[in-house]
């Protein structure tokens, strides 16, 4: 494989972003609406989701009570049935593949590697 300067700069600007990414992650609190979807939704008293039966009939309780937004509230109480230190690597690996996916949309037309442009 031949590697130029170019795609040495993309890999280590793309290493840079997922590191500081990560690192901005773990930094960043559960709280307000994040600690409301670890808990089942309307239930009474309220209490932690145990696992994804649960989390089907939260996401049931809150389409029919609240509002259609299911597929970003799943997304949201499934990250939070794992460990925070999971949940970082799962946002960090989405976060820099949305970047990867915009820099290919953004180099359609000349397709050679572009590390400044990343």
């Amino acid at each position: 494989m031949n590697f130029t300067l170019q795609k040495i700069v993309f890999i280590i600007v793309l290493l840079f972003t997922a590191v500081g990414i990560y690192v901005l992650n773990s930094l960043y609190p559960v709280y307000a609406d994040d600690w409301v979807y670890s808990l089942f939704y309307e239930s009474s008293p309220h209490r932690p989701l145990s696992g994804f039966l649960d989390l089907y009939q939260s996401q049931y309780n809150h389409y029919m009570l609240w509002g259609g937004r299911t597929v970003a509230h799943t997304i949201a109480q499934v990250l939070l049935l794992f460990d925070p230190m999971i949940q970082d690597i799962l946002n960090t690996i989405a976060f820099v593949l949305f970047i990867v996916v915009m820099y290919n949309i953004s180099n359609l037309f000349n397709r050679k590697t572009n590390g400044l442009l990343l």
